[in-house]
């Protein structure tokens, strides 16, 4: 009934993550697709595949998601789903779920569903409308936030389920302080780290949306995040571009 389309760069914690997965949301689970970029981690990927068929993983060249997008990969990958429904979930994440009442509730049948979510990084709780009827939306922009309604739809909050975005990895993104408007002051990552593998691909994007017109709904967001960072996401942009030949 469920595909769930995950990005990852974290092998153990994916591999964790579809095993904790698999414990509360069990038959619900058809398919979970990954994308992976890192040439690197791809044989351990290939490896969670042949171990368990439900797991379909989907690779590209290193530079593709800094040149293309989340919603470049979203998209395709969402394509080649064969279920009902699209669940968006990250491979740091943990649920809580009451499976039951989930049952119930998709019964309903809504197009969309908004999940409670617990930002850690940000230290937030959000409604996050990532479970849904495959071909309700699309992805549009450069980072993942932005959805486009393909047609008049119906949409639920689901009371079953509860999602924890643990996205603080590091020690460099456990305590953040926030400006008196409340966008995050990011502080200076240690090359190699998850926060800095991160804010590489992250706040690159997001300098592309507020500095070069990169695709996006809502820019302003990222000029804006861009003010308060400028310094640090500097050198993450010339970073990428030395890496990758970017000019």
């Amino acid at each position: 009934m469920l595909t769930i389309v995950s990005m990852s760069r974290r092998p153990e914690m994916y591999k964790n993550f579809v095993i904790e997965t698999e414990k509360v949301l069990r038959d619900l689970i058809s398919a979970y697709y990954v994308f992976v970029n890192d040439p690197q981690l791809l044989p351990f990927y290939k490896s969670l595949e042949i171990s368990n068929n439900k797991i379909k993983v989907f690779n590209a060249p290193e530079d593709f998601v800094f040149k293309y997008g989340h919603d470049t990969v979203y998209n395709y990958l969402e394509k080649q789903v064969q279920t009902l429904y699209i669940l968006k979930l990250f491979d740091t994440d943990t649920i809580e779920v009451d499976l039951q009442l989930l049952k119930e509730e998709l019964k309903q049948g809504f197009d969309i569903y908004g999940i409670e979510t617990y930002m850690e990084r940000g230290d937030v709780w959000e409604n996050k409308f990532q479970l849904y009827k495959k071909g309700v939306l699309e992805w549009a922009g450069l980072v993942h936030e932005n959805q486009h309604f393909k047609k008049p739809h119906t949409t639920a909050i689901l009371k079953s389920l509860k999602v924890y975005h643990h996205n603080a990895v590091d020690p460099e993104s456990e305590k953040l302080d926030k400006t008196s408007d409340g966008f995050i002051v990011l502080k200076k990552t240690k090359e190699g780290t998850d926060s800095d593998q991160r804010n590489l691909l992250y706040e690159y994007l997001g300098y592309r949306i507020a500095c070069e017109n990169g695709r996006h709904d809502h820019p302003f967001w990222f000029v804006r995040n861009y003010e308060v960072n400028k310094e640090l996401i500097d050198v993450y942009v010339k970073r990428v571009k030395k890496k990758f030949g970017i000019t």
